[in-house]
């Protein structure tokens, strides 16, 4: 007897520890998925928080080291519907970049598709205030809707600069059933890669949202990709992306 309650109380150690694991792991994922944000009062435990991302703050500082260029972006959407309409939203994005000694260009293609069945009404109706988070010395060129005519219509929108960011903001509203293809066109002057080196791209996933997705495309101006290195990415933004490359003259 003395023999089998050991057995048992190691065997109930082992399912204590793989569910205890399990539950760290399970964390884990969820804050680096952005579902988990954490706030403590304590400054330096604070900013070991931060340093590893889980704060929800979001630092859009161009700056690296020598002969680097840090390019960041993030969108962030807010139902303004005052329904539920955004579980029935699916969001893709599409950037193409263009990587050259003076400046780094942005096109961001964002896809909004509305699968609510035309019965729900105005429960379905998807009114949407987009926010786009750029450097605060980013050149913003506009932003348009397209068409199902293959044409487009330039949209009203606001630039604010808070704190170490600029945010290109604008209204749009998605009926049940329908798709809308927006473009926001920004850019960003910057010497660092003035005789190549190294870029960075961070591509900042909202917290709490379920994993769009992303297509990039690096095209070529007067730099080019060093080592054979991929112009095209194609994942999901499950997670923040993040991509370290290099560029010549």
């Amino acid at each position: 007897l003395t023999a089998l309650s050991k057995q048992l109380s190691t065997e109930v150690q082992a399912l204590d520890r793989k569910k205890y694991f399990t539950f760290l792991s399970q964390v884990y994922k969820a804050l680096e998925e952005k579902h988990i944000q954490i706030y403590l009062h304590d400054d330096n435990a604070q900013k070991a928080i931060s340093d590893l991302e889980y704060s929800g703050e979001i630092n859009l500082s161009t700056n690296c080291e020598t002969r680097c260029f840090r390019d960041i972006y993030s969108l962030i959407d807010a139902n303004l519907g005052v329904n539920k309409s955004n579980l029935y939203i699916k969001r893709g994005q599409e950037v193409n970049i263009t990587v050259s000694q003076e400046i780094v260009d942005h096109e961001l293609y964002v896809t909004y598709e509305n699968s609510a069945d035309l019965s729900v009404g105005k429960a379905g109706v998807y009114k949407n205030y987009a926010r786009v988070l750029v450097p605060t010395d980013a050149i913003v060129d506009g932003v348009r809707l397209f068409n199902g005519t293959n044409g487009y219509d330039d949209i009203n929108f606001k630039k604010n600069v808070i704190n170490n960011r600029q945010e290109i903001e604008f209204l749009i509203e998605v009926l049940p059933g329908d798709k809308k293809k927006i473009q926001v066109v920004w850019s960003v002057p910057s010497n660092s890669l003035a005789s190549g080196g190294e870029y960075n791209l961070i591509v900042k996933k909202q917290s709490g949202t379920d994993n769009d997705n992303l297509l990039i495309n690096l095209l070529k101006g007067d730099l080019v990709l060093t080592g054979g290195a991929p112009a095209v990415y194609t994942t999901s933004l499950r997670e923040d992306f993040k991509l370290k490359t290099f560029f010549k003259i």
